[in-house]
């Protein structure tokens, strides 16, 4: 990994490039619903909006998993207030890598 796609991708977590697109999570007895999850996608000031399995490898190898994993849960959790604030409150549910798992300091 060169050291531009690192410092791109640090750059992409602490200026925000990054968004959360929320996927429905329905109930298959009445199609209600019961929860969202809370998916990555990199606007990139060149290239667009990313999906994760353009950039997510590449940011494992760079060792910034627990960034990006932070920064979403961040997010989401921020989304998660106003929807409960607005009556609206829904579970959400986070994509994590197995790094995150391993990780004890994770983990707290």
């Amino acid at each position: 990994m060169t050291l531009d796609v690192r410092f791109e991708l640090q750059q992409a977590i602490v200026e925000n490039q990054l968004v959360l697109h929320y996927q429905p999570i329905v109930s298959t007895r009445d199609r209600a619903l019961v929860a969202v999850e809370a998916l990555v996608r990199w606007r990139h000031p060149t290239r667009g909006i990313l999906p994760p399995s353009q950039f997510v490898p590449a940011l494992e190898r760079a060792g910034l998993a627990r960034d990006l994993t932070l920064w979403v849960l961040r997010e989401a959790i921020s989304q998660s207030a106003v929807w409960k604030r607005d009556r609206q409150p829904l579970a959400v549910a986070v994509n994590m890598s197995p790094e995150n798992l391993r990780d004890p300091h994770f983990r707290r």
